[in-house]
Formats: structure tokens, C-alpha cells, sequence
């Protein structure tokens, strides 16, 4: 008899939720799992009510979006009154990210999904609800079969020299790609038509660029020292910022709320300005020289809660601060004596990946820097950038070599697939320069040293 289970979870999370819902789907469980929202005002909908009234037990989705959610600690507390009267039901916490576990919680056994490969958690979910035997059914088990496609889609061919900084919109209809030939390029990935060709920086070339995360706006900057802010269905120009004029901009990344952007320029510093108005907030300015003439920050990025951000810079560190602090919490120097070429959060906040010139990528925990993975890459190859699936299951990186290297976080896996036709067979021609995964999570983009941009299907 199939056993009645309500899965209560931050709508956040759901892409880090989905894969563990789809493979409890092979035992016998009825599922209510709910990835809109059905609340009504700030009480628990009829609908959500009836469904766990109908539950014999509640898995509990850890993470630091279910812990602050209104709606998950109402859920909890409603359950917990059933409990109190039917000791029968039961609550299982998962912990899918890492968060220290809440002192009510701390008297009832969990599952700790963080140091466990995904296979085994969830056999001790299953063990949790008290399905020792029972063997999960793998007609039902739906996990995906191929993780990268082989698919080239498309290729764009719109820069006259190679892009080195790509990212999707937020809706994975269009990509913002940079070049050193002085223009952003907003285009269909579908199709590869040029949308925008934004010119509006004169001072040099355009070193990075980011979607606004409500996908209204795109911030760039420039080997000048110009930060530009613009419409990103006009290509208008809203925010001209030239306060650091002569510095150049090395990256540039949004606050998840929209209201500011940062900077990383090759002072050693990080600027926070506002959005709307270009004023500097905060600068903050903890890095330091690198050996020789080498010098500056040279990656930014906020973390998805929009509380810490992470740069990376040519004196070998990556430093996690709290943005409302500007207090250090990590210093990161994993990659020994070389530089972390790209850095990514984990969507769900508590991890970072980091690829450096040491040929490696590390996975690491954000608030202390102690390394959960560290994967070979190639022990003479530089790896140039780094990006998560949406779901967290994966990572893909590329460098200068010619291959797309996807990595499965929970067992290690390594696929690796060629790059289309090489124009030349020089090493300097076969380099991948940057990688961004598609908020869908269907599509990479991938940019090559022939100035081609292509579009692969990354899951079947």
C-alpha cells in the first residue's frame, strides 16, 4: 500500500527539489508535491490543508530559502499538529544545502543529502520513511539518461573577434555576448540573429556583461574604466557611470534584487553602485597585488540570497564577504599559486566552483572555504570558466583546449565532447574562452577562440 507524503519546500528551490521528488516517483509513495503556490493570503490554502491532513508524513527540504520561507514553517507547524494527535505521521528532514539544523528540528533523525552521493540519499530517505524493503521500481524511476546531448544547435557568428563573456536571460530567449571588438551583442539563440549591437562603449574594449535578473536591463564594462547600464530591449542608454575612469573593468555581476551591480576592476577593488542612479555604495578593497605586473580582481558575483558576494583576483585568493558588513568570512587559495580564472555559485547558495590555472576545478563551502571536490581537469591546461546546471546536479567547464567538459557533482563523473570543426590546429585557436549553462537548463552556450558562439543541447 502506497504511503501518502508531502513534500514541503521553499518554490525557490524547486530545481534543486524536482530530482529528488522524480526519484522517491519509483517507490511506492503518493506524492504531493506542490511547485506553484496555492496559499491563499497568509493562511494554508483548502488544498494544502486537505493534503496533509491526508499525509502520513512530511519531508522537510532544507536549505536556506525553506528555512526563512513563511510558508514552509506554516506547513510544518500545521503537520506538527497532526502529529501531536497521530503519532502514526512522521517528519523526516532532508538537508539538500548547507545549514546548520533548526533547534526544534534537532531531536528527530534527518538525512544529511549534503555529504552523500545522490543515489544514497535518497535510499536513506527511502530507509526514513520506513520502506527498508522495498525496492524501488526503476520502470518508474525517470532520472535523466544522457547528460550531454553531443547536439550542436546553432552557431553564431556575429563578433569579428572572440567573446569573452556570455550569459543568458533570464528566460533563455536571448544571450549577451562581449568581445574586445568594442560591442555587446544581444541575439537569439535559436535562430542566431543579432537583436542589439550595442556601441555605446568608446574608451576600449568591453570586458564583461550581465542581465538584470528581472531580465529589463544589461550592465557592461570597459577596458576604460566606463560602466554602462541600458535597456536591454532597446539597447537605450539608462546609467553612465565614470567615476573610475582609467581603471579597467574586469567583471561585472548583479544583485539578485536588482538594485545594484558590482564591479571588479583592476585597482583591487570591488564597487558596489547603485543601479538607478550610479552612485558608488561600497567599495571594497581587500585584495592585493600579484607577483610581478600582474594586478587586479578579476571575477565578481553575488550569491543567490544577494547576502555575500565572491571575487577572485590575481593575488591568488577568492574572498567571500558579507555584503552588508563588508566583512571577510573565506579566503580561498585552493588553487596554491595560481590565479581562480572563474567562480559560480551553487544555486542554492552554500557552495562555490572555482576553475584555476592550475588545471583544476574545486568545489568548496562558501562561508569556510573547505574543499568538497577537487576534479583534475588536465595538469597542464589553463581552464578559463566554470557554470552550474540550474538543477545543481552538474558543472561545466571549458579552457584552452577543445573540449566542453560536463561533470556530475555526486559521482564524479566526467563526459567529455569536441567542439565542432577546429578552423585551425594551432593550440591558440583550439581554446574555449567562456561557458553559461541556460536558466532552463536545456542549453550551453559555448564561446570559441575563432570568434564562433555555439549553442549545444545540454540534456536529453
Amino acid at each position: 500500500m502506497a504511503r501518502n507524503l508531502f513534500v514541503s519546500h521553499a518554490h525557490s528551490d524547486n530545481l534543486l527539489c524536482d530530482r529528488y521528488v522524480e526519484a522517491l516517483g519509483a517507490y511506492p509513495l503518493k506524492i504531493w508535491y506542490d511547485r506553484s503556490s496555492l496559499h491563499a493570503g497568509r493562511n494554508l490554502s483548502s488544498v494544502i490543508q486537505q493534503e496533509l491532513q491526508n499525509s502520513s508524513a512530511l519531508i522537510l527540504m532544507l536549505t536556506p530559502s525553506s528555512l526563512n520561507s513563511y510558508w514552509v514553517q506554516l506547513e510544518l507547524a500545521a503537520f506538527r499538529t497532526l502529529v501531536a494527535n497521530d503519532p502514526a505521521r512522521m517528519i523526516l528532514p532532508v538537508r539538500i544545502a548547507m545549514v546548520d539544523i533548526p533547534l526544534l528540528l534537532q531531536p528527530l533523525k534527518y538525512v544529511d543529502a549534503v555529504h552523500l552521493s545522490f543515489e544514497n540519499a535518497i535510499r536513506e530517505i527511502a530507509l526514513g520513511l520506513g520502506l527498508q524493503s522495498v525496492s524501488p521500481d526503476q520502470s518508474v524511476h525517470t532520472q535523466r539518461k544522457s547528460i550531454f546531448a553531443h547536439k550542436l544547435e546553432m552557431t553564431y557568428t556575429g563578433h569579428a573577434l572572440p567573446a569573452t563573456k556570455l550569459a543568458w536571460s533570464p528566460d533563455s530567449e536571448s544571450i549577451v555576448s562581449v568581445s574586445r571588438d568594442n560591442f555587446v551583442h544581444v541575439w537569439d539563440p535559436k535562430t542566431g540573429q543579432t537583436l542589439i549591437r550595442y556601441q555605446n562603449h568608446f574608451g576600449g574594449a568591453v570586458n564583461a556583461a550581465s542581465w538584470s535578473p528581472d531580465g529589463s536591463r544589461i550592465v557592461s564594462g570597459d577596458s576604460s574604466g566606463i560602466v554602462n547600464i541600458w535597456e536591454a530591449s532597446t539597447g537605450r542608454t539608462r546609467v553612465v557611470m565614470k567615476s573610475h575612469v582609467g581603471d579597467p573593468v574586469n567583471d561585472v555581476a548583479w544583485s539578485p534584487d536588482n538594485l545594484s551591480v558590482a564591479i571588479a576592476r583592476s585597482s583591487n577593488i570591488v564597487q558596489i553602485y547603485d543601479s538607478q542612479t550610479g552612485n558608488i555604495d561600497f567599495t571594497f578593497s581587500q585584495h592585493t597585488r600579484g607577483k610581478g605586473v600582474l594586478n587586479g580582481v578579476l571575477k565578481v558575483s553575488w550569491s543567490p540570497d544577494g547576502m555575500l558576494i565572491a571575487s577572485s583576483g590575481w593575488d591568488n585568493k577568492v574572498r567571500v564577504w558579507d555584503m552588508s558588513t563588508g566583512i571577510i568570512l573565506c579566503n580561498f587559495s585552493g588553487h596554491g599559486d595560481f590565479t581562480a580564472n572563474s567562480i559560480a555559485w551553487s544555486p542554492e547558495g552554500t557552495r562555490i566552483a572555482s576553475v584555476g590555472s592550475d588545471g583544476t576545478l574545486q568545489i568548496w563551502e562558501a562561508r569556510t572555504g573547505n574543499t568538497l571536490n577537487i576534479f583534475q581537469v588536465h595538469p597542464n591546461r589553463y581552464e578559463a570558466c566554470v557554470c552550474w546546471s540550474p538543477d545543481a546536479l552538474y558543472l561545466a567547464s571549458v579552457g584552452f583546449d577543445p573540449y566542453i567538459r560536463v561533470w556530475n557533482v555526486f559521482n564524479d563523473t566526467l563526459i567529455r565532447t569536441q567542439t565542432s570543426e577546429i578552423k585551425t590546429q594551432t593550440s591558440d585557436w583550439q581554446a574555449l574562452f567562456a561557458i553559461s549553462w541556460s536558466p532552463d537548463g536545456k542549453y550551453l552556450a559555448v564561446s570559441k577562440a575563432d570568434t564562433q558562439i555555439q549553442i549545444w543541447t545540454a540534456m536529453s
